[in-house]
């Protein structure tokens, strides 16, 4: 089922991934160095699954925020090893691929209609 208000196709992307957010920050025992990203990544598919491609990109933001905050040094915008850099560039891309995909998949097929 999607969502087709506007505004609250964006309260759902903001709302699923400060969940997401929240609970990789009050359980970070479950999540050994990097795999919070999953958690994370997980938020922009529902976001993008329940609401479409542009929630998925408000979502992907958001997201994109934690990471960078999450990502050493703690609790600031700034990365400083390249490697991390990478991890950001890599999960934004990987959080735009997924919107997109999972948008698209939800489209219904018109060459199947057709038949």
């Amino acid at each position: 089922m999607r969502v087709f208000l506007p505004w609250a196709r964006n309260g759902l992307a903001i709302g699923v991934s400060v969940i997401a957010i929240a609970m990789v920050l009050l359980l970070p025992g479950l999540f050994s160095g990097k795999t919070f990203i999953l958690v994370l990544l997980a938020a922009v598919i529902i976001s993008a699954s329940a609401a479409g491609f542009g929630a998925g990109l408000i979502s992907t933001a958001v997201c994109s925020l934690a990471v960078a905050d999450l990502l050493p040094p703690l609790n600031s915008l700034r990365i400083s090893a390249h490697e991390d850099l990478l991890v950001m560039g890599g999960f934004a891309t990987l959080a735009v691929l997924a919107s997109g995909l999972v948008d698209w998949t939800a489209q219904p097929n018109v060459l199947v209609d057709e038949l």
